[in-house]
């Protein structure tokens, strides 16, 4: 918080027309990499097909920092933004010279600089890449993004430590058995603040896979520990949620747009994670007027609390 954390990425062109862009980051299964291409099509005025994704490679990506943080989209994707775009302008100035148009009356579509004036007269980009070449120009971009970030002021707490904020609201809808202290979630309702949803697939995937963790990090996943050694070390006994387990959930994404992201976009990574625990606590609490403390909330636990003296585990709702 508070320190830089920069994203880079660079994106070549060859004379085929076609891209590569390269980047540090890995994809985890979050579909980061979709959304670079997304990123770099969309200022490139290409297809996805057109944009050959290099990631994680040491030897010829740049660093672009941790694939963690909810930070790819934000950081990672605007630097992306910004590699394509220096790209871009550099292919349009050579356009230009060769229709001999000043470079801000072009337009980049379907792989073609033209005149919206005369758009029969057209420069693809394979052949401003080679012009480029010719020239002695290099027909690369590269990006970089650091958020304006202000460590915390030890003394009066004040300052800047993140780039931007992301904000959640998840509700949950149990149904819990007194007697034997199991709980099912029936529904989480999720909404979030995105900023812009590049992919809304992609975003609402995410966001469904964050709550079965949610789920699982609530009600059954647990390491045992006995002198040091894990006890169910195989997920025949490490519970995790089956599709059986999984409430229905209904995903509600706000758009509003960050100024600094790319086309206003920023992360969802953990904030579809963190509310989904506290969502089915609380539940549980206004369902048996308990408060539970400790996860995960096993039948076993849950039933030790309800049996227990009331006036020694009820804690005020806020």
């Amino acid at each position: 918080m508070g320190r830089s954390n920069p994203g880079i990425t660079r994106i070549e062109a060859d004379d085929s027309g076609q891209f590569t862009l390269y980047t540090g980051i890995g994809d985890g299964g979050q579909g980061s990499s979709t959304i670079l291409n997304q990123i770099a099509t969309e200022v490139l005025g290409c297809e996805t097909e057109e944009v050959r994704l290099v990631a994680g490679d040491t030897d010829c990506c740049p660093n672009s920092g941790v694939t963690a943080g909810s930070r790819v989209t934000y950081i990672v994707g605007r630097s992306a933004q910004i590699a394509a775009q220096k790209l871009k302008e550099k292919l349009q100035e050579t356009a230009a010279g060769l229709l001999e148009i000043a470079p801000g009356d072009l337009r980049l579509e379907e792989g073609f600089f033209y005149s919206p004036e005369a758009p029969r007269r057209r420069v693809s980009i394979a052949q401003a890449v080679r012009r480029l070449k010719e020239e002695g120009g290099s027909p690369i971009g590269e990006g970089v993004f650091d958020p304006e970030m202000k460590a915390l002021d030890p003394q009066t707490t004040q300052g800047h430590p993140v780039g931007t904020y992301a904000f959640a609201t998840q509700g949950a809808l149990i149904s819990l058995d007194m007697d034997s202290g199991e709980v099912e979630v029936l529904c989480i309702v999720a909404c979030h603040d995105v900023g812009k949803a590049i992919n809304p697939a992609n975003v609402t995937g995410q966001i469904e896979g964050a709550v079965s963790m949610g789920v699982g990090y609530s009600l059954m996943e647990e390491v045992l520990l006995e002198d040091g050694m894990i006890r169910n070390p195989s997920f025949s006994e490490y519970f995790i949620p089956t599709s059986l387990d999984m409430p229905a959930i209904h995903s509600h994404l706000v758009e509003a747009a960050e100024p600094s992201g790319p086309f206003g976009a920023k992360g969802v990574g953990e904030p579809a994670l963190i509310p989904t625990s506290p969502a089915i606590l609380n539940a549980i609490s206004a369902a048996a007027g308990v408060r539970v403390k400790e996860l995960p909330v096993t039948p076993e636990a849950l039933w030790k609390l309800l049996i227990s003296p009331r006036n020694e585990q009820e804690f005020p709702l806020t």
